[in-house]
């Protein structure tokens, strides 16, 4: 990949994860520091600096390359090193010494570690473009895609394909071509069909369909999920996300938030009556716990909650009055997409793009490859910057989209004299 020179400047945020202690250590042991890579993307790296039996406060030298980068006032026995404004695929040295007290106490130096940043992707895509439905028999769109592999790909919604004026509310892609599918919700134990809303993948035997109620695919048949009315009413379901077919968070209108763990559904209390157009989650690399993401859309009052089992808590402090409908998190950085993209680090919101573009979704399989895409077009960051790589094709409105590492898809429906015509897909491969 093409390197791109810059001025390499290197910002310390501690975070502490020792106590605040300033007892002298025991006499005779030596202090030692040790340095850990946790984590590096294209332009930055966290390093866990751990130390025993150092006198604290103290200070320290963080040595780059063998050159000294920063002085650190350092207060507590553990802290996280994050440096920024390195270059991509590159090789750096990073060493710390405390510097001695009066008498040479005090004196010690880590061993040293090498990093290696990640290199940017792509931002050159082949594109194609696959339609469905027949306007002359209804209005076709998808609202959802799942990409499991380059031959397993499903997108839902709802498809008027035949003259019979039958509802197909999927499509598979199984590599070569694409087969419309007739996925039944289930109600007394009668099967009937509505459009699809949301889908999420675990596997191509494990495929969750959300709508007017939950699906499950398990390889061989259409499961019905049931939901207790109390949980949660009739509700529309407008994502899914989890961990695993035991693990599942759906969010939907009106408010609605559900959990299903070990065969038992459970609400989630949100506090508002606003629907909720997105959820998802990851584990922290910091310390292991999941974090839960959900978007909360109602015009003037758009907001991001933290899941817990039990509650949504409004804690991001989204940005008053800013269009909000998607959100992504790769464990260190929380992007949210709505008017632009933004990305949360440390509690700090910086906007990311200024095309005044709206972006309904954005997905990303690592911090080098994520999406922006909406109505406006599909935009791409390869780890070093966002670039437009679709611009809105004519007459065709993108409303969702997901990808993995060498693919993205594009979901929506294409306009005729104004109104919804056919079903859409737009599916690209990342080139080299």
């Amino acid at each position: 990949m093409k390197k791109i020179n810059m001025i390499a400047t290197i910002v310390i945020a501690i975070v502490l994860t020792g106590c605040n202690s300033i007892e002298p250590p025991p006499p005779g042991e030596k202090p030692t520091l040790k340095l850990k890579l946790e984590d590096a993307s294209c332009t930055e790296t966290w390093i866990e600096l751990t130390t025993t039996n150092l006198q604290l406060p103290t200070t320290i030298v963080l040595e780059q390359d063998d050159n000294a980068r920063d002085t650190i006032s350092l207060t507590t026995a553990d802290i996280l090193l994050y440096i920024d404004s390195l270059l991509p695929n590159t090789n750096y040295n990073y060493q710390v010494s405390s510097i001695p007290q009066s008498g040479g106490e005090n004196s010690a130096t880590s061993n040293k570690l090498n990093v290696t940043t990640m290199d940017t992707t792509s931002h050159n895509f082949t594109w194609q473009t696959f339609t469905f439905g027949n306007p002359n028999f209804g209005s076709s769109d998808f609202s959802d895609v799942a990409i499991i592999d380059e031959n397993d790909i499903w997108a839902v919604g709802e498809i008027y394909n035949d003259t019979t004026g039958l509802l197909y509310n999927a499509a598979h892609w199984d590599g070569n071509n694409w087969t419309t599918i007739r996925v039944p919700y289930y109600y007394h134990g009668q099967p009937f069909y509505n459009p699809i809303q949301t889908i999420f993948a675990f596997a191509s035997n494990d495929i969750w369909f959300g709508g007017n109620g939950i699906i499950h695919w398990d390889g061989n048949q259409y499961i019905p999920i049931p939901i207790p009315t109390i949980v949660w009413g009739p509700h529309q379901i407008n994502k899914i996300w989890g961990t695993s077919a035991n693990d599942l968070y759906i969010v939907g209108n009106d408010g609605k938030i559900a959990h299903y763990q070990n065969g038992q559904w459970n609400s989630i209390a949100s506090g508002t009556d606003a629907n909720l157009r997105d959820v998802y989650g990851v584990n922290k690399p910091a310390t292991g716990n999941l974090k839960i993401l959900a978007i909360v859309e109602k015009l003037n009052d758009y907001r991001i909650f933290t899941l817990t089992s039990s509650i949504a808590e409004d804690t991001l402090n989204w940005q008053p009055g800013t269009h909000l409908s998607g959100v992504w998190l790769d464990g260190r950085k929380t992007y949210a997409a709505g008017t632009n993209i933004w990305v949360n680090q440390y509690n700090q919101w910086q906007q990311k793009t200024f095309t005044g573009f709206f972006y309904t979704t954005i997905r990303g399989n690592k911090s080098n490859n994520i999406y922006g895409i909406g109505p406006d077009g599909i935009i791409h960051f390869n780890g070093l910057d966002w670039q437009l790589i679709k611009q809105r094709p004519t007459g065709i409105v993108m409303l969702s989209g997901n990808c993995n590492s060498s693919l993205v898809a594009a979901v929506g429906f294409s306009t005729t004299g104004g109104s919804v015509g056919e079903a859409v897909v737009l599916l690209a491969n990342q080139q080299e």
